[in-house]
């Protein structure tokens, strides 16, 4: 059995526009160590290295994302590239998959 350890956080945020959910995401991601950090509803149509920081915090430093469609849907998944190896990303209508591979 291993002893590996890799919290995964998913959260359903309602929207990113608001400086405070950005930092309620951050605090608790941090405090969660999470090394995977999964957003549904984001409604962002695009993050920005200063945007990705702000919502995962310096850890989980790699991003991918699939944008809201005007004020509707987007996902973004976080993860720390010291503990996690994320391959094989697809952006689906509705999904991202990805193959996951823990280092």
């Amino acid at each position: 059995m291993s002893d590996i350890f890799c919290p995964i956080l998913c959260w359903n945020v309602r929207g990113l526009h608001n400086p405070t959910c950005r930092q309620a995401v951050c605090q608790l991601a941090t405090a969660a160590e999470a090394s995977i950090l999964c957003l549904q509803e984001t409604k962002v149509s695009s993050f920005d290295p200063p945007l990705a920081r702000e919502t995962a915090g310096a850890v989980c430093s790699s991003w991918f994302f699939l944008p809201a469609v005007s004020t509707r849907g987007g996902i973004a998944i976080f993860w720390n590239p010291d503990f996690v190896c994320m391959t094989n990303l697809t952006l689906h209508r509705f999904s991202i998959s990805a193959t996951i591979t823990l280092l």
